[in-house]
């Protein structure tokens, strides 16, 4: 029930407000403490407050005066309590006193709700907590507009913000350190998780308010955790367990004197009797619930009470009198829940949070304005200094600058020296391996040519027919040689660009086989190629051909008579998208020092094992132009066991 979210620890919400009354009235303080929570006598209470309002300046003494007056006929006579609420409030607004308008807006909420005034209710509250939100913050008071707004969630069925705003109320008692204020937060926030139907933790939260309830002595606290722990058992339909809890918060409300929760507990108590079919004694609960509802202007308790005794006039068979009370219930549950009021309510909660935010905003333009001030301060300081660490700074930036760029020329100087060395080197190599290659036919031409006139003056013509094969392929050697220079030069200078194209493996071994049988058929050596016909090429024609035409060669010339050398295209193991192509020959084959010696890249010009001229630049341009497409170049030999020279070249993907 709704209900049992109104504030339940007066003295301690005293003791955190200074007591309502104000210095000057230390007899009347004394009073209200001895009588603490039970309120045995509020007339006498209400009598004495009265009289001292009466003689009271206008000064903050009598806005608490007025407050107190509200909060005491709260139970009693809320028409009159609001009146003396509402001039605390603008005597509060008058005098600029903060505290004491926000203790009116809070308690005038409770009286708004008390009467079922959810507009009204909403709009107090949330003033309440707006104010106690400003700094210095009043945490208490900020609990109890948060338990208030929860308890016209509950009544408007909103259980959901209901659990928020208690939960928030209940996270500041970590902070205050109030152990009446978390009994308070703690039982109502027990009574919306058992209207959300989540019973089991609800009964830890209220075990632990009725804990803390007896520990402070607090009746009406006790009154309200029995209360809601009873509608609890009813909701869970145990009766019996319902039915214990209810008398036992009857009787705390009967011990203080609350007509309030006499009449919920009255009414709770009606409609247990009803359920048991005890319908006396159901009517006459209810009809006592009813008295004191209409008392203390509870019109929920009131609409609540018409429809019990409509069930019980149905149960008795008297529908005309059912149909009466049922129709009373209508217009008064109608008075409660109103969508026009909803509406208003839904309003004043967006106004509040758009306050909140607009606060926030100018809080932060005040905080950025502080913050612009002295940075502006600081900016001049800065200023002061920087002046005076810029001729520094400067000078060292300078001198800085200076080495660093000294450092990279020399380093520049130093790269500039390694490369000149290494082309020097490289060149003195090329002019080596360029003449170790052009000496061989030229000799042979030059012997050729000395034999051919020795034969001619003899008349020797068959002799002479015999070294024009031997002049031809003298040639046929310088002709190599001097492509081969060619592309170098071409490879060197930058001006040979490599244009992969798709090439049948196949056919370019066919087309290097083809140029070179003729040569073979005269050296007397056999030719064989193996090629799958599927495998394509992704590579330079020319670069291709003359690294195939490089290894033939070599590979005729190393090849004894009756020998024979094979050109072959297979798959690179492990490496998808690559291709081997080798050239194999019957030849002498080379030692591992000679193999090393021939591969290395700073080798002499002659390498032993190999008899024919011009395979050095020969080797270094097949090494050049497989790099050239991303792959290698290598040879295997063994002595006696010939030689095989391959290169690896990428695939058509």
């Amino acid at each position: 029930m709704g209900d049992a979210l109104r504030p339940s620890s007066r003295p301690q919400y005293l003791s955190q407000m200074n007591l309502r009354v104000g210095r000057w009235l230390p007899v009347l303080l004394l009073c209200l403490l001895l009588l603490g929570p039970a309120r045995a006598q509020p007339g006498g209470v209400v009598d004495s407050l009265r009289q001292r309002l009466a003689t009271a300046p206008a000064d903050t003494s009598r806005v608490l005066l007025l407050d107190e007056l509200c909060w005491q006929l709260s139970n009693s006579d809320l028409k009159l309590a609001a009146d003396y609420g509402r001039q605390g409030l603008a005597l509060a607004r008058q005098l600029r006193y903060r505290t004491g308008e926000m203790k009116c807006l809070t308690d005038l909420g409770n009286c708004a709700a008390y009467a079922s005034d959810h507009t009204a209710g909403t709009r107090y509250f949330l003033q309440a907590l707006s104010l106690a939100q400003q700094k210095p913050q009043r945490l208490d008071i900020m609990g109890f507009a948060y338990n208030g707004l929860a308890n016209l969630n509950v009544d408007q069925q909103e259980f959901a913000e209901a659990q928020r705003n208690l939960e928030r109320a209940l996270a500041l008692t970590q902070r205050t350190h109030s152990a009446a204020d978390r009994a308070l937060f703690g039982g109502n926030l027990a009574n919306v998780l058992r209207q959300r139907k989540q019973f089991a933790a609800a009964e830890v939260q209220f075990r632990q308010a009725l804990h803390l309830y007896d520990s402070l002595d607090n009746q009406l606290g006790r009154a309200s955790c029995l209360t809601n722990m009873a509608q609890m058992a009813s909701d869970r339909h145990q009766l019996p367990e319902a039915r214990r809890s209810v008398l036992l918060a009857l009787a705390a409300s009967q011990a203080i004197g609350h007509d309030y929760y006499l009449g919920v507990n009255n009414e709770l108590l009606g409609s247990l009797e009803l359920r048991a079919s005890h319908l006396p004694q159901a009517e006459a609960r209810t009809q006592q619930a009813l008295a004191y509802a209409r008392r203390t202007g509870n019109a929920e308790v009131v609409a609540n009470c018409y429809r019990t005794l409509a069930q019980i006039e149905e149960h008795r068979g008297d529908f005309r009198q059912a149909y009466n009370w049922q129709r009373r219930y209508q217009t008064a549950h109608d008075s409660v829940i109103n969508t026009g009021k909803n509406a208003e309510i839904a309003n004043l909660r967006v106004q509040f949070d758009t306050e909140q935010k607009e606060s926030r905003i100018r809080e932060l333009t005040q905080q950025g304005q502080v913050q612009q001030l002295r940075a502006e301060r600081q900016q001049s300081r800065f200023y002061t200094l920087l002046l005076v660490l810029l001729g520094a700074a400067a000078t060292l930036a300078a001198v800085i600058g200076l080495y660093i760029k000294l450092r990279h020329n020399r380093a520049e100087l130093h790269e500039k020296n390694l490369a000149l060395e290494a082309s020097t080197r490289s060149k003195d190599r090329l002019y080596a391996l360029i003449a170790h290659d052009l000496r061989s036919p030229v000799i042979s031409f030059a012997g050729a040519a000395e034999l051919m006139a020795h034969h001619l003056r003899r008349g020797a013509a068959d002799q002479v027919q015999r070294l024009t094969e031997h002049v031809r392929q003298s040639a046929q050697t310088l002709h190599h040689l001097l492509d081969n220079l060619l592309g170098w030069a071409v490879a060197q200078t930058g001006e040979l660009s490599c244009r992969p194209e798709p090439l049948p493996a196949a056919t370019l071994l066919r087309e290097c086989l083809d140029l070179y049988q003729p040569a073979a058929e005269a050296a007397d050596v056999q030719l064989h190629l193996a090629a799958p016909e599927k495998v394509v090429l992704h590579a330079d024609h020319n670069m291709a051909h003359l690294i195939l035409r490089n290894l033939l060669g070599n590979a005729l010339e190393a090849t004894p008579r009756g020998g024979h050398v094979s050109l072959s295209a297979t798959p690179v193991p492990h490496a998808t998208g690559w291709v081997r192509l080798a050239v194999t020959d019957t030849g002498p084959g080379m030692a591992p020092a000679q193999l090393a010696a021939l591969l290395a890249p700073d080798r002499q010009p002659h390498a032993p094992g190999r008899q024919r001229g011009g395979a050095g630049l020969g080797l270094l341009l097949c090494r050049a132009f497989a790099e050239r497409h991303g792959g290698q170049f290598g040879i295997d030999s063994a002595p006696g066991q010939g030689s095989t020279a391959w290169v690896t070249l990428p695939t058509q993907q």
